[in-house]
């Protein structure tokens, strides 16, 4: 009789659904067959040394919470003193990156980047401010412009004008108009041309303004500002301004009145 036919092959296995095959499959590895950090700790990598020896996961990441949303728990490696910090988002990354070296602990650490192909972000610049103007401090009286030569006139009637005070300075040179006059206490200044007319109108003395007499002086700030003026110091406490008028007129034509600071012992006087 003819032998009995082979037994049926058994039927094949389930095939896998490709989702499923995917799973199961092994991570890549690297070279050296270790996974990759990318791989079991997604995100933007940091780290972080040298710590200190007692420093703890709680004290790395309250040291860089503030820079982004870190993954718990941060590694800490004590033997080598080295401790690795993961952000979600890059950003958080980058602002560790650019705030190194930070405060952990009781000591700092400077941070660097885990992965080469990402090197830390270059802080812009931070833009050079514009250098303030200097405010000029407000000149005395009658100093202001030093081309002119001013002098000052006191006991000015209230009533008196600016063209008062013009019509009874005029006759000692030409004015640099306008006049200014301070009222309330009874000031005038009046600028000249020329140094010789100012000096005329300080060695006159008095004026009449308004049918008031106003005496004229140098104002304050203008003979120092003058070229030929001269300083005294030293001087004693009981001198007067003709004391020092006195003294220093053999060497030349003083325009009066001379200036005393009497607490520090100074003189001023100013030549024609």
């Amino acid at each position: 009789p003819p032998p009995p036919p082979p037994p049926p092959p058994p039927p094949p296995p389930p095939s896998q659904p490709a989702h499923t095959a995917a799973k199961s499959s092994p991570p890549p590895t690297s070279p050296g067959g270790s996974v990759p950090p990318s791989v079991h700790t997604p995100g933007f990598k940091v780290r972080v040394g040298p710590l200190a020896t007692c420093t703890t996961e709680a004290q790395l990441f309250a040291a860089f919470k503030g820079f982004g949303h870190i993954q718990r728990p941060c590694q800490i490696l004590q033997a080598s003193g080295l401790g690795f910090v993961t952000f979600t988002a890059e950003q958080g990354r980058n602002n560790a990156l650019m705030a190194s070296p930070v405060l952990v602990g009781s000591g700092t650490a400077m941070v660097t980047a885990m992965d080469p192909s990402h090197p830390p972000p270059v802080p812009k610049p931070k833009p050079i401010p514009k250098p303030k103007p200097t405010q000029k401090p407000n000149p005395k009286p009658g100093a202001a412009d030093a081309a002119k030569f001013p002098v000052q006139l006191v006991r000015v009637p209230a009533g008196a004008s600016e063209n008062d005070v013009f019509v009874s300075m005029q006759r000692f040179g030409e004015i640099i108009r306008p006049c200014k006059l301070k009222a309330k206490k009874g000031w005038a200044f009046v600028s000249f041309a020329a140094a010789s007319s100012a000096q005329a109108a300080v060695a006159a003395g008095k004026v009449q303004v308004a049918g008031a007499v106003a005496i004229v002086i140098l104002p304050e700030g203008a003979a120092d500002a003058a070229k030929d003026t001269v300083q005294l110091v030293g001087v004693p406490v009981g001198a007067t301004e003709n004391d020092v008028f006195v003294s220093m007129q053999r060497f030349g034509e003083i325009i009066r009145p001379c200036k005393l600071k009497a607490k520090k012992g100074w003189a001023f006087v100013s030549f024609a």
